[in-house]
């Protein structure tokens, strides 16, 4: 049953408001026969969002599941002209479409001129655009191992322990009971740091080419996997349980399939997409992508994934050092924004930097080990590869917070960030300053409160 909260949200929609299209997407219209775009309706989902924040739940899965239901009813009320309008004409012209619950927008694939002049025409959208890619980073300081070694990961194995890590494991927290998850390039569950503690039947989704089985066809997502949660001493939470989300493949990530997995991370399906099961949500979900500076596109996402108690860790990006360099959504409030440090307790050059055109705190929030970070690869079960980059310390960052709510699972966003800062240890100043913070004083916008330490947040908690 559909909340009264979500009635009386419903807009009016004032006759004669039009959706808005920029002239870029209508150039392309008319120089191709098809393309594919995105329709956002004018009714938005974060007003019904804000509905929750002061609701009490019993259990972290009646939450889950209200939010998505209450969600799922807003977009079927508020849809259902412009779908009238699709259906029919996804009969004559067969082209593909995609309702998205979670921020209430239509995804259609093929579209055409005669389509777009048709939504056009509907006072229900407040907007259409094209499809944006976001470009993955050319992989930094790429080493291939194809076997690990003690030496390898007494060399190379760094990050895991300058973190903390294995301290924390001695005290019997490993994450185990927490789901974690990426958005990335596909895992390769077969790999023998990551093939036993693959969540199984709601672990994996495949936007790209809707495969069944896990897989990864550049080697970026099995890295990111591996530093969370890989066995051999190359995982910070190798007893949490992994799922993985295929948003991107070599040529970059497409915003809209970023949008599929992040609904398809609030509650999970089978692989085929049917039957959703939140009791698969995960508690954490780490993102090594990102783009442009200052963009919102992610927002309803991150939203909701916060509205359901989803720690969301997003790298902060890597053209840095250059000041106000932070990239969306790692610059987002409601998500933890993490730059890359060095074993040398210094933040890697590359490292992008604050302060954000959005966020009301400093961003990066943390650093973490990123660069030199050895994890495994995707070119067979026994291979390892040596990369740097924030897309390898978000992962780090994600794997100490499955330590975190291993050791208690009702720890809120806020809680788990506290934590994080309050456990961080000071990175050595390389001169940079932006406004008025330079990096020698914390937080700052190059390293925020500096690079985390699992141990030293765990004993944090003993506080709370």
């Amino acid at each position: 049953m559909i909340t009264l909260l979500f009635v009386s949200l419903l807009i009016v929609l004032e006759v004669g408001s039009l959706p808005s299209i920029d002239q870029t997407t209508l150039d392309g219209f008319n120089k191709n026969q098809s393309g594919n775009i995105i329709v956002t309706m004018i009714n938005s989902t974060l007003s019904l969002l804000d509905g929750f924040e002061p609701r009490r739940f019993l259990t972290r899965h009646e939450r889950l599941k209200t939010i998505v239901t209450d969600l799922q009813e807003f977009a079927k009320t508020t849809q259902e002209r412009v779908m009238k309008v699709l259906d029919t004409e996804q009969l004559l012209k067969g082209f593909r479409i995609e309702s998205l619950w979670i921020t209430n927008q239509i995804i259609i694939w093929g579209a055409d001129l005669d389509l777009v002049s048709k939504l056009m025409k509907l006072e229900d959208i407040l907007e259409i655009k094209e499809e944006a890619f976001i470009p993955l980073d050319e992989p930094m300081d790429l080493q291939i191992l194809d076997n690990l070694t003690e030496t390898n990961v007494k060399e190379q194995g760094w990050g895991v322990q300058q973190v903390q890590a294995p301290d924390v494991w001695n005290l019997g927290e490993t994450g185990e009971g927490i789901i974690v998850c990426s958005i990335d390039t596909g895992v390769r569950a077969s790999h023998e740091a990551l093939r036993n503690n693959f969540l199984g039947e709601f672990g994996w989704y495949d936007a790209v080419q809707k495969i069944s089985e896990p897989y990864d066809d550049f080697g970026h997502g099995t890295h990111v996997m591996g530093v969370i949660a890989g066995s051999k001493n190359i995982g910070v939470a190798p007893g949490s349980k992994w799922s993985a989300c295929k948003a991107c493949g070599p040529g970059g990530c497409s915003e809209f399939l970023l949008l599929v997995c992040g609904q398809w991370v609030a509650c999970p399906t089978f692989r085929n997409g049917s039957l959703s099961n939140c009791s698969a949500t995960p508690h954490v979900v780490s993102n090594s992508w990102g783009g442009e500076i200052g963009n919102i596109w992610y927002s309803g996402v991150a939203k909701v994934w916060h509205m359901a108690g989803i720690i969301s860790v997003f790298a902060i990006g890597n053209i840095g050092p250059a000041c106000g360099t932070a990239n969306s959504p790692g610059d987002y409030d409601n998500v933890i924004g993490v730059g890359a440090s060095c074993r040398n307790h210094t933040v890697a050059r590359f490292s992008s930097s604050g302060p954000s055109k959005i966020a009301t705190r400093v961003k990066p929030d943390v650093s973490a080990p990123g660069h030199k970070i050895l994890s495994a690869y995707h070119r067979h079960d026994t291979a390892y590869a040596i990369l740097s980059g924030s897309s390898t310390a978000s992962p780090c960052a994600a794997g100490v917070v499955a330590l975190l709510l291993g050791k208690k699972k009702s720890l809120s966003f806020v809680d788990v960030l506290s934590a994080l800062q309050a456990g961080s240890g000071r990175t050595k100043s390389s001169g940079y300053a932006c406004s008025d913070k330079d990096d020698s004083h914390f937080p700052n916008y190059h390293a925020g409160y500096g690079r985390i330490n699992a141990r030293k947040s765990l004993e944090r908690l003993a506080y709370r």
